[in-house]
């Protein structure tokens, strides 16, 4: 394993902020073509939870600025992230904040515009 992976890692194992984290997993994933699995056990985490955090790199700029303003919770974003698109995240991150939904009830509507 090169320094440079090395220091992701260790860069990833210090940093606080989720985001930062998913830019760090995704540079490991794309620029260093390092699989999940191998990031999954360097990291001791599940692969699924490694995915869960990757895909936060796809949430819009308002999903985030809700999560820093309290406005909604980590497992908010993990289940805001599964959607497709964009305005699917948007509509339904408006609709979380106008209904005050649970990470539950949130689940639930992802599900239901998923599926």
């Amino acid at each position: 394993m090169g320094d440079e992976i090395k220091a992701l890692f260790s860069k990833f194992l210090q940093e606080k902020d989720i985001f930062i984290r998913a830019q760090l997993l995704n540079s490991l994933k794309r620029d260093k073509s390092v699989r999940v699995t191998d990031i999954s056990k360097h990291l001791n985490m599940k692969s699924s939870y490694v995915s869960h955090i990757l895909r936060l790199n796809k949430l819009t700029a308002l999903v985030i600025d809700g999560y820093y303003s309290k406005a909604i919770t980590p497992t908010h974003l993990y289940i805001l992230a599964r959607l497709q698109n964009h305005q699917q995240m948007i509509a339904a991150y408006e609709h979380v904040l106008a209904n005050n939904l649970s990470a539950f009830d949130t689940e639930i509507l992802v599900r239901t515009v998923l599926y």
